[in-house]
């Protein structure tokens, strides 16, 4: 884009513009045009989302399904057999740094933000799409890997 051999980019997010071209933003170099996500982004408010055209609501569902990973980022896992003590540790510990003032005060110097999901809600995202009918699950996989 920058060289000028396109004149638009189909897919970014608003964390990795915000942070590699935070001079875009401020000069309006750039346009968004939709956001694809669960939920809109305050930050965004004057931008559609795409699920505010879904009507239908199995193809509700599937565009859910498939936004989710946005929503869920870059998660940490553990195996199942973990002690829900040290779970609960664990959860805790990820939101206590997702959260400090300090640490939020580097990303922002950096133009970067923090938008944590908590380990409870992200289970719960979790159980949601592992309990999907078996028609939505067969239209995401046709949706993503067509014959």
């Amino acid at each position: 884009m920058e060289r000028g051999e396109v004149e638009g980019r189909v897919s970014t997010t608003w964390t990795s513009l915000k942070s590699t071209k935070p001079e875009w933003l401020k000069d309006d170099k750039v346009r968004i045009l939709a956001q694809m996500g669960l939920e809109k982004n305050p930050k965004l408010a004057d931008v559609q989302n795409v699920l505010d055209y879904v009507k239908d609501p199995k193809v509700r569902e599937i565009y859910e399904f498939l936004l989710s990973r946005q929503e869920a980022g870059s998660p940490y896992v553990a195996p199942p057999e973990v002690p829900a003590d040290r779970l609960a540790a664990l959860r805790k510990a990820f939101m206590d740094v997702a959260t400090d003032k300090d640490f939020l005060a580097d990303i922002a110097s950096i133009h970067g933000t923090v938008e944590p999901l908590s380990g409870e809600d992200l289970q719960k995202m979790v159980d949601k799409y592992y309990a999907l009918p078996p028609d939505v699950i067969q239209s995401v996989k046709a949706a993503l890997f067509p014959k």
